[in-house]
Order: structure tokens, then sequence, then C-alpha cells
């Protein structure tokens, strides 16, 4: 009761204005800056768990690549055995031969702890890499100006007794230096793992021999022809690195990052004071020690345990291990990268959990540790500084809004006085002025009005005698806007009339006589149905009822224009009310709307067909915030499984998920930018989670003004497509490795025939080694060639185009293609009229080094090869002409097609692949050149191509040509150092020229080039 008294007694007194002008701004003020505090805050808290996860994401993903890198190295050197083994360089019949060759291997790859060689009847051979502190803490017998490598071998009467020896740099075995026991190869874990399993596979992490070091054995058995078992490759690759790595990584101040197995033991940690094993020895062990031979060189001497990370020493890998645990129960369930955020010893940690999985079988947890206390100091730093700022700021505007509301309210007042002394006394009191024009206004108007009281009473007699005077005018100016009103109706397209109750026509404009061919006299007066006919009275005859009924009407519908053809048409019935809201009639508005139904037909006829269009459609809109889709047609649903009314409103990200940083992707939001069309092949994502592929087209939509309204997107399921070009990629590489790796050995075997490493050769030995060496060039040049063709036409050789001079490339083309044209004693000659072009030169040159190649293979001796750069308009023409064979009318239009060559009767025994000119159209074609050959039988051939000057301003165009001519005899020694082997071969096997460029793109290899 007493709430409602007080709230009574302030509606009885009036709120000064000071206090409306004061207390809604201050509330006003406090709340925005609370809310912007507010705000500040979560979106703080929100960017670092942003910043944390995504931290840890990309130190993840760098470690994982670090990780494949130094852990496949173990089973790529398997492999390359396995390669020698099948080429011949090694073989089980000499183990000493083979011996050897791992010892030289294994000092190619340092990151190999050891190297083993097993077979069924219990040989072993055994390379191991010793560190000096292995040396200096008695590990091994080696002395330290030994070569740092022991190597061992089974003896052949008792397999299980392993003899070490110290070898030399050359990989002779030369002294023994210890005989280690109970070692027999076939009772090694690896070994055992092996034969069960029949493939390649890592072992679990064990102890390196008698060292306190983890690592873990990749082996790969192989088998005869008919499946029995030969022997088993193995490489043990030390884990010690893995921690080095894992402390290299820096996420934040103070982290963690850890990886485990699936069982929980700790593999690494980036902690260098956590152990991830503990060793001892064991108590025979130790009564044994008498200062000579040191016990821990036996490995059965000590005691070596992994260390689970729930036992670890560091309490935060500790509890982030238990909190996996209780979140899924066991870390098997981990399948997928994991964010999590938990309360970790009193501290909220972000943790990460990712999956690290290869095809040998490895399934590891990389899991990393970042406490959200390192990202949040700086946070709560600035909502600090935020918070007093924004005090002041409010103690400053509370100050002003009283300042401010005083000034206002003075002059108020004083204009109130004012007006209080007008009422009571009838006096005029002017008020002082004031700076508020508002205000001041409001005084000058005061003081009007109370002169206009003054005078008002001389004024209303006045009026009286003027009454009838300004009536009667009126009626005369009524008289005349009814004519106006009558010339705009009748200026109106539309139809416009007056209908009283009694349903006739008191008034119609000069559409509507066209309409209905009457003029107004015989439509003035008659009734509705006597003008537009009994049939379509009958059809408005409820719509009269209703608005002389009192409502506004609307209503479409079509009548038939002067008999001739139909009209649609848009009505409008308003009833006119007199001042008692009874209705005297209504006014009606037809409008012709044939053209917008024929449009609107249209529009549905063109909708039918878009819906029925078998590609996938949508339209978003441009001018809406986040570009929302507007419309789908039913092949999006179908091919998405989303329906239309899931899509409407939503932005096309829906489609991708999480995928967003792909490079088609980016190309479409860079084609948005620009506002053009563009066509992009990406991943998209159905509503079950499948994923497709999807080559969409998006174009711009423009208003009349030219303003981009809309995009419409035109998508195409190449799911299917892009299995096949991936099956494709993957037999390349499968080429590329499977027959590189054969043809690196027989080269290798090859050259130490060449540098007489196995004896010299007699007659026809040489004879031999040359055709195979020429064979073996041959075949890694197709290799080379079908791969550089397949990486040109799938885009992953990119142009790295800059500004050149011509004479430039025109050098090195000389510098390379000389030896050949001397030792066919072929003339070439030179002639330019360009000076600079915008290429990539590389690319350019290997054009050039295949065309004058094939003209050196097909001119005569002692015959001329012309090379010409010409400038042209907007293009630089470059053309390599000999006189020799000429091509066949028949071949010009298939010379560029891969695999195209000349008849044997033309070409003699040149051989080549038939893919150089296929190469050089897709390099030319890449710079939007065109290339082309103009030929004669008998009488030789011109190859033209012509490359685009991209900056006309920068080509200089010389009047003057300059020739320059090269013979035989002009460049002397460019032949010193060439092999003589290559000297004495055939022309079109003389060398391989090689030049390696940025393939980055290119996962299969680097690009070489060949002459065809």
């Amino acid at each position: 009761m007493q709430l409602l008294t007080r709230i009574g007694r302030l509606r009885k007194h009036p709120i000064p204005l000071r206090w409306l002008l004061t207390v809604p701004f201050v509330l006003q003020l406090v709340g925005t800056l609370g809310l912007m505090s507010f705000l500040s805050y979560r979106s703080s808290l929100q960017g670092i768990e942003a910043l944390a996860y995504g931290s840890m994401q990309d130190s993840g993903a760098h470690l994982i690549q670090d990780l494949d890198r130094y852990l496949q190295s173990a089973h790529r050197l398997n492999q390359s055995n396995m390669a020698a083994l099948k080429a011949g360089v090694i073989s089980l019949d000499n183990l000493d031969q083979l011996h050897r060759y791992l010892i030289l291997q294994h000092q190619q790859y340092p990151e190999i702890t050891s190297m083993h060689l097993g077979t069924p009847a219990g040989e072993f051979r055994l390379v191991h890499r010793v560190t000096p502190q292995e040396i200096a803490d008695r590990m091994s017998f080696l002395l330290p100006s030994d070569f740092p490598y022991e190597a061992g071998r089974s003896n052949g009467e008792d397999p299980s007794q392993l003899q070490l020896y110290a070898i030399s740099q050359s990989g002779e075995l030369i002294r023994p230096i210890e005989t280690v026991t109970h070692q027999d190869v076939r009772d090694q874990p690896w070994y055992h793992q092996a034969v069960e399993t029949g493939s390649s596979g890592w072992s679990k992490p064990f102890q390196i021999g008698a060292k306190n070091l983890l690592a873990i054995n990749a082996y790969n058995p192989f088998y005869s022809p008919g499946g029995q078992l030969l022997g088993i490759f193995s490489a043990n690759i030390s884990l010690d690195w893995i921690n080095q790595l894992l402390n290299g990584i820096k996420i934040s101040t103070d982290h963690y990052v850890f990886i485990v197995e699936r069982s929980g033991n700790l593999i690494a940690t980036s902690s260098t004071e956590d152990p991830i094993y503990e060793y001892s020895l064991l108590e025979h062990s130790r009564n044994q020690l008498n200062g000579q031979v040191p016990a821990v060189t036996n490995p059965n001497n000590i005691l070596f345990q992994r260390i689970s990370a729930k036992d670890s020493s560091n309490p935060m890998i500790q509890a982030a291990i238990n909190k996996l645990n209780q979140n899924f129960d066991s870390l098997e369930i981990i399948q997928s990268t994991q964010l999590l955020s938990l309360p970790i010893n009193g501290d909220h940690c972000f943790i990460s959990a990712i999956p690290y999985r290869d095809m040998y079988g490895l399934d590891w947890l990389i899991i990393s540790i970042v406490p959200r206390s390192n990202f949040i100091d700086k946070a709560i730093e600035v909502i600090y500084r935020n918070a007093l700022i924004c005090l002041f700021v409010l103690l400053g505007s509370v100050w002003f809004g009283f300042w401010f509301s005083k000034k206002i309210s003075r002059p108020l007042l004083r204009l109130k006085c004012a007006t209080q002394a007008f009422i009571q006394h009838h006096s005029l009191h002017i008020p002082a002025t004031s700076k508020i024009c508002e205000i001041e206004s409001l005084s000058q108007a005061f003081v009007s009005m109370i002169r206009d009281l003054q005078r008002a009473e001389s004024f209303q007699r006045l009026y009286q005698e003027t009454l009838e005077c300004q009536v009667a005018e009126k009626t005369q100016a009524l008289l005349a806007s009814k004519a106006e009103l009558q010339l705009i109706t009748d200026s109106i397209p539309a139809c416009i009339s007056y209908v009283g109750t009694d349903r006739r026509y008191r008034f119609v404009n000069h559409a509507y006589e066209v309409w209905f061919n009457l003029n107004k006299d015989q439509i003035i007066g008659k009734h509705v149905w006597e003008v537009i006919g009994s049939t379509g009275y009958k059809k408005v005859e409820e719509y009269l009822d209703r608005v002389l009924a009192g409502e506004t009407v609307s209503y479409e519908g079509k009548i038939l224009y002067q008999g001739k053809k139909i009209r649609y048409i848009s009505v409008v019935l308003i009833p006119d009310h007199d001042e008692n809201q009874a209705v005297q009639g209504y006014y009606a508005l037809f409008t012709d709307i044939s053209a917008q139904k024929q449009i609107e037909q249209s529009l549905q006829i063109l909708k039918q067909a878009v819906d029925a269009a078998q590609n996938s459609i949508l339209i978003v809109d441009a001018q809406l915030p986040d570009m929302p889709i507007t419309y789908v047609n039913p092949a999006v649903e179908k091919l998405t499984g989303y329906s239309a009314l899931e899509l409407y409103g939503k932005n096309c990200r829906v489609f991708q998920k999480e995928d967003r940083d792909q490079l088609g992707i980016l190309k479409l939001r860079e084609a948005i930018q620009d506002g053009k069309e563009c066509r992009a092949l990406i991943r998209n994502y159905r509503k079950n989670g499948s994923m497709y592929w999807n080559d969409i087209t998006i174009s711009p939509i423009h208003d009349s003004s030219g303003q981009i309204t809309h995009y419409v997107g035109i998508q195409q399921d190449v799911t299917d497509q892009q299995l096949v070009e991936r099956r494709k990629e993957e037999f390349l590489a499968t080429v590329s490795h499977e027959l590189r790796t054969p043809l690196t050995s027989v080269q290798g075997l090859l050259s130490l025939l060449a540098a007489g490493q196995l004896g010299s050769l007699n007659e026809m030995g040489v004879k031999l080694f040359n055709s195979a060496n020429a064979d073996a060039q041959r075949l890694t040049r197709l290799i080379n060639e079908i791969l550089d063709l397949e990486s040109i036409r799938l885009g992953h050789s990119r142009l790295q185009c800059q500004w050149v001079q011509t004479f430039q490339i025109l050098e090195n083309l000389l510098l390379l293609m000389q030896p050949l044209a001397e030792q066919a004693h072929i003339q070439i000659e030179t002639e330019i009229s360009a000076s600079q072009m915008w290429t990539d030169p590389d690319r350019i040159l290997q054009v050039l080094i295949n065309l004058v190649g094939n003209a050196i293979k097909y001119a005569s001796s002692g015959g001329l090869i012309q090379i010409k750069a010409e400038q042209n308009k907007d293009s630089i023409l470059w053309q390599v002409r000999d006189w020799g064979t000429g091509i066949p009318p028949q071949n010009l239009n298939t010379i560029f097609q891969p695999f195209q060559r000349l008849d044997s009767s033309l070409s003699g025994d040149r051989k080549g692949s038939g893919l150089g000119l296929t190469i050089c159209r897709q390099i030319v074609e890449a710079h939007d050149g065109e290339i082309w050959v103009e030929s004669t039988l008998g009488q030789g051939s011109a190859f033209c191509f012509r490359i685009p000057a991209k900056n006309k301003q920068s080509v200089v165009d010389h009047s003057n040509r300059s020739q320059v001519v090269v013979t035989t005899n002009s460049v002397e020694g460019e032949l010193e150092g060439l092999n003589q082997v290559h000297r004495d071969s055939d022309l079109s096997e003389y060398a391989t020229l090689e030049i390696t460029m940025d393939n980055t793109n290119d996962p299969h290899r680097n690009t070489r080039w060949g002459i065809t």
C-alpha cells in the first residue's frame, strides 16, 4: 500500500525536465558500456579458444609431415634393397658382397640406426652405426679412431652366435671386436612378425641392442616366385629424434606435446625431464662386473620397461591422458582429431588428440596440452584497461548530461514564467533571448501568438463581412478544380470511374471511353450492367455488393477488349463515405496487367524448365549479407539430400561443412570479389556427410544499372570422373616409382661397367654396353616425357613468367645444341629481331631444344638449320627451319599428337618417344600461343610457334635486324668433358639434357626434359 501511495504522489507531481533529460541518457550510457564490456570479454575468450585450437592443429599437421618424412625412410631403404636384389645388384648366393652393399647403403641414411638381413637358414647380417658416446661408455669395443660403424655376421655352424667386426669406410671387415651369444635371427621379434604377416610392417617399440634407447623396426620379407620365404630385410630407426622434434614445437610458453600408443605407453614427449622408459642392470649382471667387460653390452643384462602416460612423472601428461580415458572410455575409440577444453590441476587447458597412422600399421595418438592461462593474461589486461576507460567516459558523460540539461531547461523555465504572467494578468512579458535556436524560435512564436490574439477580435469582424464573398469564390474554384480533375484523369491510361449507390455512373475518364468504345454521354447515368454487359455484370456483382457495404475490394480478372481480344485487368473498388460514414458511392480503378500476366507466364515456364533441368542450379542474393540462397531446383535437392526449405536463407558454405580451405573455393571467392564468371572444381558434402566432387560454374546477374544483384551457380557431380583421374595419377605414380627404381639400379650398374670397376670390356662387351645404355636412357626419357606431359595437362607445372632477353634464350640453346650440330656436321644460323619477351624462359627453351633436336635428326650431313625470332605487332614469332627429308602431307595434322612418329622409311633408325612435339604444343598453348608446321616432302620443314606479347610497350622492335651465323667451327672446346661413349653413340641417343624446374605442385617427381 505504501508503494502504491508513493506512485500516486509521483503522478500528482510532474517530473522536472532536467531529470527527464539526464536520467534516460545516463541509463542508456551505462547499459551500452556494460553490454560492450560483456561482449568484449566473451569475444576475447572465444578468440583465445580459436587461437589455441588453430595453433595446436597447425603444429599437429607439421608434426605429422615430419614424422612421415622421418619414419618412412626405413621402408624406403628396405624397398631400395629389394629393388637391388631383383635387379641382380646383390644376391643371396654371395652374402659377403650383399653385406658390403648394406654397409655402403647404411652410410647414405643417417637416420637409420641399424640394418639387418635374416634368412630361414639362420644367416644373419648386421650393420650398426656407433655414436662416440657409446664408445666412451664402453657400449662398443670400437676404438675412437675406428670408422663409427660395426658389422655383424652369424656363425655358419652356430647361428645363435653373432661375430661383430670393425669396418673401413669402403665396407671391408677389418678385425673382429666381439662375439655376442643368443642372437639367432630367427628368434628376433621382428623376424617372427614378418613371417606371420608375410608383408611389410613395423615392430613394436623395443630396446636397441644393449642401449637404453627406444626404437622400432621396419621389416620387409621377400619370397621366391613359388612363394617360398627367401629372407627378410629390416631397419631399426631410433625414436629419440621424435623427442627432439616435439621439444622444438612452440605453441605457447608453457605447453606439452607427447605421443602414445593406443595402449597408453609413451612413444615420445616434449618434456625432456620426463622419461618414456626406464632401465636397470639385473642383479646377476651387477655381480658379474669385473672392470674389463661391461655387463651392459649384453642385452640380457638390462631390465628395460616402457612407461605408460598414466604413470608419467609429469602431472599435466598424467591428467590429460586420464581425462581422455574418462571422456572416450578407451584411446582406441579416438579415430579423428578431437579438440577438448578440460580443467586439469586447477587450470583450464586446451587439449587436442590427433590420430597418426601409416600404411605399414603404425597407430599412435599425438596429444597437445596448452593451459588457457598462457593466453588469458593479456586478454584480462586489455579488459581491465577497457573497463577503466569506460568508467572515465561514464563519469564525464554524467557530468556533461547534468550540465547540458541545465542549459536547456533554464530558457524553457523563463518561457514558462512569461506564459503564466500572460494568463494571469494579460500582460506581454518578452522572455530573454537564448542561444538555442529552437528555444529562441519558440520564444518568438510565443510573442507572435500573443500579438495575434490581440489582433484576432479585429479580424473577426472583417471575416464575417468577407465570408459570403469567399464562399462564392470557392464555389467557382471548385468548378474549375472539377474540370482540372477531369483533364488529369483523362490523361491516365487506367480506367477511373465513380458510381453511386444506385450503381449508375456519375464520372468516367477518357480511358473508359476507349476501353468500351463509348463516349461519356453514353456512359454517364447508365447502370453498370448496361455498360459492361450482363455476363460481365454477373462476374462482378459480388464485388459491387461488398464495396457498397463499405469494404475496399481488390481483384483480378479478364475482359473482352472492344470485342476483339482478352485483357487481364487489376480492379480496385474504394467506397466513398459521407460525414456520417454512410456509403454514398464508390470509386473504381481498372489497370491493364496483360503484359505483367504474360511475364508471369513466361517466368512460370522458365521455372518449370529450370526445375526439369538435370544439372543442379541454385541462385544466391548478392545484395544481402552473407549472400543467402534464394532458389534451388529439384536437381540440387536430389544431389545434396537437402530440401529447398533447409537451404533457403543459408550460405553455400553448408555444402563444404568444415572443408573450406580449398583452392577452388578461394578461386570462387576471388571471382565474386571481382564480379566475374568463374568455373572451379571443389569438394562438397551431402546432408548424410558423404563427399562428392562438384564442377561448378558461377555467373553474375546484373540489373539495368549494371549492378550485380544475384549469382547463379550450375553444378555437376563429377565424382566418377575424379575417381578416374585419381586412378590415373596413382598409375603414373606407380610408373614413376616401380620403373624408375630398377632403371636407376640398371644405370648404376652400367656406370660401374663404364668406370671399369668390374673389369675391362672386350669389343663385344662395349657394343652390348652401348646398346644397354642407350635403351636405358631411352626408357628413362620416355617415362619422364609421359609424366611431364601429364603434369602439364593437369596444370601441376605452372608457368614462371618473367621478362627475359631473347638473345639469352638463344645463347642457352646454342650452348646445349651446338655439340650435337658439330658432331652431325650441321651449321646453325640464327636471326633475331625481338629484344625481350614475357615468358617462362625454361619452358620456351624446352620447346626450342625439342624442335632443334628434331631438325638435327632429319637434316642431312653438311646441311643448315635456321632459327628465327621475329617481333610482330602483338606477338613474337619463333621459327626453326631445316632442309631435310620433310614430312608427308598426311602426317601434318597428327604430328603434334602423342606417340605420333614418321614412317620408318623417312625416319630411318632415328628413335624417339613421339611425345616431344606434344609437350611443345602443351607449353605453347599454356602461354596462350599457337604452334604449327610447314613442310614439303623432300625439301625440309619449318616448325613455327607464336607467343603473345603481354606488354607491348616493353617489347622493343628493331628496324635493323641483327644476324648471327654459327658454324661447326665457331665454338672451340665446347665438347670438352663430354663422355666418349656418348660421342660414339647414335645421334638420337647422344645425350639427355636435364633442366630442373620448380615443380612443387607435382607430387611424383622433378620434371626432366629430353630430345625426342
